[in-house]
C-alpha cells in the first residue's frame, strides 16, 4: 500500500471490474467495460485512465478538508 500503478489483469478487456485506490498516490488503469473505482478517506492523489464504458466513481467518507477534481 503506497504509490501504486494498478492495471487490469488482461490488457484492455471488456470486462467490468472494481478497483480501489488505497493510501498513497495511485494510477488506476482499466480497459473497456463498466468499471467501478473506489476512493477511500485520505487515499492520496489518484489518477484514473479508462478506455470507455459506463464507469462509476465511489467517494467513500470524504472529509471536509479534502478536495475532489473530476
Amino acid at each position: 500500500m503506497g504509490n501504486d500503478d494498478l492495471y487490469e489483469r488482461k490488457k484492455m478487456t471488456n470486462s467490468s471490474d472494481k478497483l480501489y485506490g488505497d493510501k498513497g498516490n495511485d494510477k488506476l488503469y482499466r480497459g473497456a467495460g463498466n468499471d467501478k473505482y473506489y476512493y477511500v478517506l485520505y487515499g492520496g492523489y489518484d489518477v484514473i485512465e479508462d478506455a470507455n464504458g459506463a464507469d462509476l466513481i465511489y467517494l467513500q467518507s470524504i472529509a471536509k478538508n479534502q478536495s475532489v477534481s473530476l
